[in-house]
């Protein structure tokens, strides 16, 4: 049964994902992990367990999706460790959150963290104005809703 606390975890640098991934296990959570590293039957191991929502999360590296290309299904929350470093990755991983949608209505969420250090990533992936919009902000949380007009 498909668990809606899936939570899918997109990290670029691997020195980051290898802390975060020992800081899950530190806490014991419940979660699976891929990486350019892992070998194939791993790789089909992780994506089971987090389809089937029997782990709550999925850590996986910029590297495996620039090596690899799954589709990586069943994911609920995107969260972006931090912004892509190829601008067009940011839409090929938000289009995965619809990858497994099941005639039922899907509630997906996509989170990124940045910072005004990240600004010429975040203006490669919004746009230089509205990143600018952004950056000047005094809110910290910006809302976007995609779709049709």
């Amino acid at each position: 049964m498909q668990s809606c606390l899936t939570r899918s975890v997109y990290i670029p640098s691997y020195f980051d994902f290898v802390r975060l991934r020992n800081y899950f296990k530190k806490e014991e959570l419940n979660f699976t992990h891929i990486c350019e590293y892992t070998q194939k039957s791993g790789v089909s191991r992780a994506r089971h367990f987090f389809l089937q929502g029997e782990k709550q999360f999925l850590l996986f590296t910029e590297r495996f999706h620039f090596y690899k290309r799954y589709t990586i299904k069943g994911i609920r929350n995107l969260i972006f460790y931090e912004l892509p470093t190829y601008p067009h990755f940011y839409s090929e991983i938000c289009n995965m959150l619809r990858a497994t949608n099941r005639g039922e209505e899907a509630t997906w969420t996509c989170t990124v963290l940045y910072s005004k250090y990240d600004a010429q990533r975040l203006a490669a992936v919004v746009g230089v104005e509205r990143a600018a919009q952004m950056l000047r902000s005094k809110k910290n949380v910006h809302l976007f809703i995609t779709g049709e007009k």
